[in-house]
């Protein structure tokens, strides 16, 4: 808050901007001036809640909550960076891309550029950018999200008709949901309207399977902290006590083929798994699901359960085309439920959430990758050994570590030097891909590179066109197969390992994008990066106390933690923060062989006493 104009503030105009940072549209107000943003006082946060906004109704979730706090980074950048004699030098954006397109016209690569995008980044952006791969016959372009892509892809490609819920509002006259992972996400109002339901509820019947650990039960009336990977075996419990009743009203092939699968390959596992008593909280769920009442599933990546994501992905599917249950994929990324229609009705040529690129990129690199709103370095977990041959331009919010072969640093916001940061902070608001009010400060920055670098490539009459990318994609009645025995073989080797399961969870910090909030107080109180938090029993037994400094050594890295003892946890679990840096790129991670995606798993670990 800028306590020096408080005495201006009536003489300031009022506006309601459309927050930046994904597709849902919420809404709030901010006060401005003729060279600066100050944020109304009527409530004692730093924004003015648009309660009356029927798309959030006020409800902000943490990102658009510290919007300000994001964009006034003491460490933001507000410069683009051009790599000149190994290092990366100030330069204005349109000498970058002149010096990129120059590069590629001396070049006869046949794959001149990739682009790799983070689906947390505006819509309009992503949309400049996928019209852009169209107009240059770019198709090497897809998503970077690793705890979303395999769910993504089994929404694309599943065969099963599900409901989709477009309205949140729907949520409040729901008489159950089945939530699977976290029921809260970086969606404020599905969060918002998810508990306004529970309370509503005449049968009390919120239910929870694999809750992040110590946080999302606490809502639940039934709910099964299972072990890491075993969702996918309650999911399909479930499906065949439900098929078993519904299956006169459903005779499709593909309802009994996934029945055949699951029994062929699930049925001594799930014997093994799921105790008896879980599995007859298991059955009551069934008579919920078995009756008429209004439904949803909602499908969390929280967890990082990449390694289960596809399967339970398409269980969830059927479950819901069964049930006739909305069926909402809460992604880590909210834009991926936008993306997943852009992909379906207006990309169809782009194959997006198909191919894997990031193989592709490691394996068959290009002369450069475009890494837009992603860093190479810190944002994939676990060690991918990039090409030195291909260059990266990368797209980042803030000062941070890159590749060596980082050729272009392009700041994620374009400034012109002369105009305050806070200016520019609300500089395009859409919903969708239509801007609802004119443009305030600058235009959005990601869509300004596009646009530069599609003006030096026709400039220069120089082709972006990308040939002899291998094409993965394969029909789900031949992918799920070979996913379920990937899965049932890694689990296998993941059990036999002894140690205590190390999850690697969301926290509120997961919202500071690279610290970008740490100098708030909220994030001061609440969260700590490196907090490592430890069952009551196991720090006991170890002579652990609470806020002691220990390192940890996680897939041959020594890993320093501040030690959280916890009364809630389950002793054969360990609980780290997946956006600690040191911690994701300890994760162990392969590509799969049966489908070129990159799968990575929570580790199991010893610690040892004193």
């Amino acid at each position: 808050m800028n306590r020096q104009n408080d005495i201006l503030l009536d003489q300031k105009q009022e506006f309601q901007v459309t927050c930046p940072f994904c597709s849902v549209g919420c809404r709030y107000k901010i006060r401005k001036g003729m060279d600066e943003v100050i944020f109304s006082q009527k409530t004692r946060d730093v924004i003015d809640f648009d309660y009356e906004n029927p798309i959030n109704e006020g409800a902000l979730c943490p990102r658009g909550h510290f919007s300000y706090e994001l964009m006034s980074h003491p460490r933001r950048l507000s410069r683009s960076y051009y790599n000149k004699d190994g290092i990366l030098t100030p330069e204005i954006p349109e000498i970058i891309f002149q010096n990129i397109i120059s590069e590629i016209k001396g070049n006869s690569s046949q794959d001149p550029v990739s682009i790799l995008i983070n689906p947390l980044i505006s819509l309009h952006d992503i949309r400049a950018l996928l019209d852009f791969a169209t107009d240059n016959k770019i198709d090497s372009i897809d998503f970077i999200a690793p705890t979303d892509r395999p769910l993504f892809r089994a929404m694309l490609s599943n065969p099963f008709s599900y409901r989709k819920c477009d309205d949140p509002r729907i949520l409040k006259n729901l008489n159950y949901i089945l939530s699977v992972g976290d029921v809260f996400t970086k969606h404020p109002v599905l969060s918002r309207h998810i508990l306004q339901a529970k309370y509503a509820f005449r049968q009390n019947a919120l239910f929870n399977i694999n809750p992040v650990s110590s946080r999302t039960s606490w809502f639940a009336n039934i709910y099964f902290e299972n072990a890491p990977y075993t969702e996918p075996l309650y999911l399909a419990y479930l499906f065949l006590k439900i098929y078993e009743k519904k299956k006169k009203e459903f005779p499709q092939h593909e309802f009994k083929l996934l029945e055949n699968m699951i029994r062929d390959k699930f049925d001594q596992v799930i014997e093994e798994s799921i105790t008896p008593e879980n599995q007859r909280y298991l059955d009551y769920i069934v008579e919920f699901f078995s009756s008429d009442t209004k439904a949803a599933i909602f499908y969390s990546t929280h967890h990082y359960n990449v390694l289960s994501s596809y399967i339970s992905g398409i269980i969830c599917a059927a479950l819901s085309s069964l049930t006739s249950s909305y069926l909402i994929p809460l992604y880590a990324d909210g834009n991926f439920n936008t993306i997943e229609d852009l992909a379906r009705d207006i990309y169809p040529h782009l194959n997006l959430g198909n191919k894997p690129m990031l193989h592709n990129t490691v394996h068959h690199p290009s002369s450069y990758a475009w890494a837009v709103g992603w860093n190479p370095a810190t944002y994939v977990p676990g060690t991918l050994n990039y090409p030195e041959q291909m260059q990266w331009i990368i797209s980042s919010l803030v000062q941070d570590e890159f590749p060596v072969n980082t050729s272009a640093l392009l700041a994620e916001a374009h400034f012109n030097e002369q105009m305050d940061l806070r200016t520019n902070f609300i500089s395009w608001q859409s919903i969708g891909s239509q801007p609802v009010k004119s443009p305030i400060g600058s235009a959005q920055s990601i869509a300004h590179y596009t646009y530069l670098f599609h003006q030096k490539a026709s400039e220069q009459k120089v082709s972006l066109n990308s040939n002899g990318k291998i094409n993965h994609h394969s029909d789900w009645e031949e992918m799920l197969p070979v996913e379920i025995e990937y899965y049932l073989n890694k689990l296998k080797e993941l059990n036999e390992i002894k140690g205590l399961w190390l999850v690697p969870t969301e926290h509120m910090t997961h919202y500071k994008d690279a610290s970008l909030t740490q100098y708030s107080s909220w994030a001061k109180r609440d969260c700590i990066d490196e907090e490592l938090l430890i069952p009551a029993k196991i720090a006991q037994s170890g002579n652990f106390k609470n806020h002691q400094d220990i390192s940890l050594n996680i897939n041959k890295n020594d890993i320093p933690f501040r030690v959280k003892i916890s009364q809630k946890l389950a002793d054969t679990i360990l609980v780290g923060h997946a956006h600690y840096s040191p911690l994701r790129q300890a994760l162990p991670g392969e590509f799969a062989p049966h489908n070129q995606e990159y799968y990575f798993w929570c580790p199991k670990i010893s610690v040892k006493p004193k």
